[in-house]
């Protein structure tokens, strides 16, 4: 604490005959952790004020207040939320990850804490209870990008008007250019029809340096100082002391930044979108735009080195969508829904149809096809969060149909609706134990409600069962055939009195002879949940419930770390050599929110029914604030009327339109069996709106 009085001070200013604007500088070092929460509402209205009687003033002026953004940043990092209750309130729900790293290891790594930099008081990371779930989608589309005979070949669905990259005329061009040239018109397409803010995946995400970078944008943002040279000695960036700007210098940097937003950056006439600028771009940007009444070579410099620097700020604050929720040490890119193409590309037989044509025809009229990931932002359950995420995936799915040729969903496209659920307090080790033996003991039902080729063999690789192709699951059925089979580093190894305590603990959340009953008493099944139970580390658990395989994922991801009962980050020494052979990489060296911890469903295939996508989403994010939000007493009673056969989506009080979702769309197969199951060759793609 300064010991100063900023709320007095910043009250006693009429700021709405006063121009925020040219104290800037001042409120962008004003130690917001000091001031009052009242306060900086009323700065926020004053300054809002001020700009719409003043709009001549304003100008091209796109800065925002501090005010503002503090008062943002208060709003959406800690409101409380209701805790589950057997009466069902809002549904639950939290944020989204990404796949593994490409890299795994190929043997266990070490684990210790992960040192974080020091930071002042207002950027807690938000742990602080009882925090609010959030929760984000992802939809892998197949896209038909060209015809892979070339220009020659003639056109199997002629009436299709839908887009195809005219540029490839023959297989020869890179993967790589032609993943690039999808992307690109994704990102234009949905940049310019939706209302929302698409950008790309920064290829440099997971390298220290970026990460570096990005933090101090945030902190500049913030209006706080860039990380110190203890943060940085590391890296290129250097310490945080930066050059003096002259008065001068500044002026012209400052004119340069408005005059760049105005011609290169100005979409309405025909420039760039700031949100998929590149640092080519800005640099490019910077080269071209005049600076003024500058004399000294070290004006100049100075001066295209602080016109840059607004430049990468104000790209920064553009990579924002409006719905997104602001998390401490969230990867910048889920601020906003991301574009990117994914390694795998799906090849269809003809039996994969109902009326395909002869072999010779079929083979020599295929589509060349790239899956495309749309990730949304960070979002917030509760309020409307179901309403506007339905004007969300209204947009994005209107939008991707109406351009491109998206494939209906085949067993043979191995692409998935991943749904994401996390809270903002993180998870304890108690909290994770519950999500593992709620979802192991629905797991059947769960996979019921999609459809029946996902629980097949081919799927294993995608969305295995948690009790059949987990490390755990291998090592209680003694089946060393399984990938990532581990006797002797997955068991829990406790003292026999610790074992006791563990399953004393287990039996005050779990009806155990039901429970065994319903297993008939099968010995892995003992052994599996027994297990489950007896882990004293997030990170011993969290290794158990997965495959230890990257390219092996299972129905329920838990992407989670911690050396003790809660989440936190972790790091991983690995030496590259193990890393190289791309095997076991328990924990993912990559993940995605390594401070509170993610759980992916990955059961549904991809769709663009926005309906069934919503109902999905319900269902996991329930599943998730079940577990994490009841007491001892309701956890249990939920178990046992489970294990006695009641049906889960009433257990867990899914609501009334998701289960008639369901009930009238469940096929003979007792299996998730919607209209466009069965896919024509002469119309394989999704409709147009």
């Amino acid at each position: 604490m300064s010991g100063f009085d900023w709320d007095d001070m910043l009250l006693s200013i009429d700021w709405e005959k006063e121009n925020w604007r040219l104290y800037y500088k001042t409120l962008q070092n004003v130690p917001w952790e000091e001031v009052q929460t009242s306060t900086v509402q009323r700065l926020e209205e004053q300054h809002r004020a001020w700009d719409a009687a003043n709009p001549e003033s304003v100008g091209d002026d796109k800065r925002m207040s501090p005010a503002f953004l503090e008062y943002f940043r208060r709003q959406t990092s800690m409101p409380p939320d209701q805790p589950w209750s057997p009466n069902r309130p809002d549904s639950v729900r939290d944020w989204i990850t990404d796949k593994g790293p490409d890299t795994p290891a190929a043997q266990t790594p070490k684990y210790k804490k992960k040192q974080m930099a020091q930071k002042p008081k207002d950027e807690s990371i938000g742990l602080d209870k009882p925090g609010f779930f959030t929760f984000g989608f992802e939809l892998e589309l197949p896209i038909a990008v060209h015809m892979k005979g070339g220009l020659f070949v003639d056109p199997p669905h002629p009436n299709e008007t839908r887009w195809l990259e005219e540029g490839i005329v023959n297989e020869k061009m890179p993967r790589a250019e032609v993943q690039r040239r999808v992307v690109e018109e994704a990102l234009r397409v949905l940049n310019s029809q939706t209302d929302m803010v698409f950008i790309r995946k920064d290829p440099d995400e997971g390298t220290e340096l970026y990460k570096l970078k990005m933090e101090n944008l945030d902190r500049i943002d913030r209006g706080l100082p860039k990380l110190g040279p203890e943060a940085a000695e590391s890296s290129p960036s250097g310490p945080e002391s930066q050059p003096v700007v002259s008065p001068v210098a500044e002026t012209a940097a400052e004119a340069a930044f408005v005059t760049a937003l105005a011609t290169t950056f100005n979409t309405d006439a025909g420039g760039k979108n700031l949100a998929l600028a590149t640092e080519k771009d800005l640099k490019d940007a910077v080269n071209e735009t005049a600076m003024l009444s500058l004399i000294t070579t070290s004006d100049r410099t100075s001066a295209k080195s602080r016109c840059l620097d607004l430049l990468q700020l104000h790209a920064f604050r553009a990579k924002r969508d409006r719905h997104h929720v602001a998390l401490r040490d969230m990867k910048p890119r889920y601020r906003a829904f991301s574009v990117y193409a994914m390694d795998y590309s799906p090849v269809m037989d003809r039996e994969d149809y109902t009326d395909a044509p002869s072999a010779k025809n079929f083979w020599a009229n295929q589509y060349h096809y790239e899956v495309i990931k749309i990730a949304s932002p960070v979002l917030r359950l509760g309020g409307e969060a179901l309403v506007e995420t339905q004007d969300m995936l209204q947009q994005i799915s209107s939008t991707m149909r109406g351009h491109f040729r998206i494939h209906r969903n085949l067993p043979a496209i191995q692409t998935t609706t991943q749904i994401v659920v996390s809270h903002t307090t993180g998870f304890t080790l108690l909290e994770i134990k519950k999500i593992v033996t709620l979802v192991a003991i629905i797991e059947e039902a769960i996979a019921a409600l999609n459809r029946r080729h996902r629980s097949t063999a081919p799927y294993d690789n995608v969305c295995g069962p948690i009790k059949r192709h987990s490390k755990l699951a291998a090592m209680a059925r003694c089946d060393p055939s399984i990938p990532g089979f581990d006797w002797e580093g997955i068991l829990p190894r406790l003292p026999v009195e610790q074992q006791r305590a563990q399953l004393e603990e287990m039996e005050k959340y779990v009806p155990v002879d039901l429970l065994a009953k319903a297993g008939n008493n099968k010995l892995e099944d003992k052994t599996f949940y027994s297990s489950v139970w007896q882990y004293k580390t997030v990170n011993d658990l969290a290794r158990a419930v997965t495959t230890g395989v990257e390219w092996r994922k299972l129905d329920l991801q838990t992407k989670c770390t911690g050396l003790g009962e809660q989440t936190e980050p972790v790091e991983i020494e690995v030496d590259e050599a193990v890393r190289a052979e791309a095997w076991d990489h328990d924990l993912n060296f990559n993940v995605v929110d390594a401070v509170r911890g993610v759980f992916e469903f990955r059961k549904c295939a991809t769709t663009l029914d926005v309906g069934h996508i919503l109902s999905w989403l319900d269902i996991c994010c329930q599943i998730i604030g079940v577990a994490k939000s009841s007491s001892a007493e309701e956890y249990k009673t939920l178990l046992t009327r489970l294990l006695k056969g009641e049906p889960v989506l009433h257990v867990l009080r899914i609501l009334d339109v998701v289960q008639n979702f369901y009930k009238e769309r469940m096929g003979n197969s007792a299996y998730f069996d919607p209209r466009d199951t069965s896919v024509s060759w002469k119309n394989p793609f999704y409709d147009a709106d």
